[in-house]
């Protein structure tokens, strides 16, 4: 039995939900992304929230129309900040970026930062905390409808330097409804994307 909520044109095989060449691809995260569950193919986890804001996972609506993963949604009417965090190797220089897409519906805003710190915790970096050191700010405006593309917000050119740190924090910052995919911090000599 095929499982609800497969998107048309999507096909059952083995029940499951595949995704038609034709219409959708299924990217793989880079094996040295940094990040933990970068695209959302079944849940959040690995993502903490603060705010208030509701933040939820999004079945069968993934920034490439794949049939088999998600999204992950923020719906909030004040500031909601979401945050995940890498364990980077000090010195190298990591590209960062993701995609992402508002509901047309509501205002909207999204400011994505990139903090850099020592240690093992994962404190949410807009409440301050030792080492943290902010790296880059990225607001962007979607195109009109639907998910962002590559070189829209997918910022493969936008990169930093971890010398003397050991945890990269990617924040994204929320007011409105979006949807985040394809999250990624990866080394820049080795592709540095998704």
């Amino acid at each position: 039995m095929c499982p609800t909520g497969c998107k048309s044109p999507a096909v059952c095989t083995n029940n499951a939900c595949v995704c038609p060449s034709t219409t959708c691809s299924c990217p793989q995260p880079n094996a040295l992304n940094a990040l933990t569950n970068p695209g959302f193919n079944t849940n959040t986890s690995g993502w903490s929230s603060s705010g208030g804001g509701i933040v939820s996972f999004v079945p069968n609506d993934d920034a490439t129309s794949c049939q088999t993963s998600g999204s992950m949604k923020v719906v909030a009417a004040a500031d909601t900040d979401v945050w995940a965090c890498a364990t980077v190797v000090p010195g190298a220089v990591y590209n960062w970026g993701l995609q992402w897409k508002p509901d047309q519906t509501t205002n909207y805003m999204l400011t994505c930062l990139i903090y850099l710190t020592t240690g093992s915790a994962c404190p949410n970096p807009a409440l301050g905390g030792a080492g943290a050191s902010l790296n880059e700010v990225l607001t962007d405006s979607p195109p009109a409808n639907g998910w962002s593309s590559a070189g829209n917000f997918d910022i493969s050119g936008s990169s930093f330097d971890t010398t003397g740190f050991t945890r990269a924090i990617l924040r994204c910052s929320v007011q409105g409804t979006v949807q985040i995919d394809m999250a990624y911090i990866t080394p820049t000599n080795q592709g540095g994307h998704f």
